[in-house]
């Protein structure tokens, strides 16, 4: 027994359990929202986004998954196959172990009054991180917490502002939020790209870590978004990789490399640099295993691109401890810390 069906929408003030497979075709989406008090959304079935009359899982849609005064719980509560689909996660409670994904796009929060607990992430490939997480249903255009929808409920009554704004599916913050835990995002695929579109990232308690395992990171949504006041650890997936930090990513006119412009590359930009707010304890990005490179360009506060002198002001400085990692190391610009920045090469540094 299964529902297939263009749109699949269930709101509900009661604990939602799905105990056989739900499939959008043709590019749908899966739309699951309880409201209740206390109430859960239990997956004990897969849910998937498919193309045309199809269960084939490559759909370009989304699927909402939101208990705001619950738990997303089930035994495929962890399990995410949607490589062509945006995934939104929200509930009160923290997931319970690591998520194992194959999505497009990811948002995900729970409330900092919620069961607390780390979030880790295992996906298979690429993947977008999101704040733009706002779709319109012809059911519901939007949720207004107080109409008729939703008496007899009483969680909202203590809930914050913010977390009630997070649950309306109209949040523009956050892409991914740790209210009470650590951050560990680890992509699988060779050269596979983790990619921060809109919102922050960020990890609210006091120092708590980010670690990101991936091939490649771009950081898009603007300065200050990726916040934090315990370890940053970025390192590709690869044990041997090659790095090109601040203008080293970028090509002479000011904007990011192609992908595969350098073979087996992470590129962390001036701009992705400067992604990176003020407040985390240390930085420690790349391997100190032979066979790494590290190729280092301007990474300073600039106001113009170099080479153009076009107008541009990017904060790159190295602002927290940061420790770099490689075998082989090439400055290839100027550098600016405002505090430690220590270099630990294994082999040749020019």
């Amino acid at each position: 027994t299964s529902l297939d069906a263009g749109h699949v929408v269930f709101e509900t003030k009661n604990t939602l359990v799905v105990d056989h497979p739900l499939n959008a075709k043709y590019d749908g989406y899966v739309d699951l929202r309880v409201f209740g008090d206390n109430s859960n959304i239990v997956l004990n079935s897969p849910i998937s986004v498919s193309t045309g009359n199809t269960w084939d899982k490559q759909g370009d849609g989304w699927i909402r998954l939101v208990a705001p005064d619950g738990a997303i719980t089930g035994s495929l509560a962890l399990t995410f196959d949607a490589p062509n689909s945006h995934l939104i996660y929200k509930a009160k409670d923290a997931p319970t172990g690591t998520l194992q994904t194959h999505l497009e796009k990811l948002t995900l929060a729970y409330a900092a009054h919620g069961r607390p607990g780390d979030i880790s992430i295992v996906e298979q490939d690429d993947l977008i991180l999101t704040s733009l997480d706002h779709y319109d249903t012809p059911f519901r255009s939007g949720v207004v917490f107080g109409d008729e929808t939703f008496s007899g409920i009483t969680w909202t009554a203590s809930a914050t502002a913010r977390w009630l704004n997070e649950v309306r599916d109209d949040n523009d913050l956050y892409a991914l939020v740790v209210p009470n835990g650590t951050l560990t995002i680890h992509l699988l695929g060779f050269d596979a790209l983790l990619y921060l579109d809109a919102g922050m990232i960020i990890t609210e308690t006091f120092g708590k870590a980010i670690t990101i395992l991936a091939d490649d990171v771009s950081f898009r949504s603007g300065a200050s978004q990726v916040v934090g006041t315990g370890d940053l650890s970025i390192q590709a997936n690869q044990q041997v990789w090659n790095y090109r930090l601040g203008t080293a990513g970028e090509n002479a006119a000011g904007s990011d490399l192609a992908r595969d412009a350098f073979a087996r590359s992470m590129d962390l930009t001036s701009g992705d640099l400067a992604a990176l707010a003020d407040g985390f304890s240390k930085i420690t990005i790349g391997r100190y295993i032979a066979g790494n490179t590290m190729i280092i360009g301007d990474a300073f506060d600039s106001h113009v691109i170099k080479y153009t002198g076009e107008a541009r002001d990017r904060d790159a400085r190295f602002r927290d401890p940061t420790f770099l990692f490689t075998d082989t190391l090439t400055i290839a610009g100027d550098v600016e810390a405002t505090g430690r920045l220590e270099i630990k090469a294994m082999g040749a540094a020019q």
